[in-house]
């Protein structure tokens, strides 16, 4: 039960720590009357996946650190260590889905010349 309550404290305290730690933006918006656009979607897309990029690292990384964690306190119990195990090689293979299917829109964009990573409303 201590180790759900340090986890919790950890987490909860790198969230409040960027909530904390941003810094207020005021914007000047001169035409507050018009309808968004589709290049607004355009950007709350590009935003979307600007954020969701680095945090899969992150995650896979607290998977491999927490895998490692498993193993090292299995003390023994082979249960344990197969589970920690197992935790490293599906985030192992995770991190390889996912750069594989980049190096696959890298490709496909190299010989395309189409620009198939980056989001864009087509408009006529």
């Amino acid at each position: 039960m201590k180790l759900n309550k340090k986890i919790f404290f950890t987490f909860s305290s790198f969230f409040f720590y960027f909530f904390l730690a941003s810094k207020k933006v005021f914007a000047d918006w001169t035409n507050a009357n018009e309808p968004a656009g589709f290049k607004d979607l355009e950007t709350v897309f590009t935003n979307i996946l600007k954020a969701i990029i680095p945090l899969v690292g992150v995650v896979i990384f607290v998977f491999l650190v927490y895998g490692g964690f498993t193993i090292l306190t299995a003390a023994g119990n082979p249960e344990k260590t197969k589970k920690g195990s197992g935790i490293i090689t599906w985030a192992i293979i995770g991190l390889l889905v996912i750069l594989s299917a980049w190096l696959i829109l890298s490709f496909i964009q190299t010989i395309t010349g189409v620009n198939v990573t980056t989001f864009q409303v087509i408009t006529q």
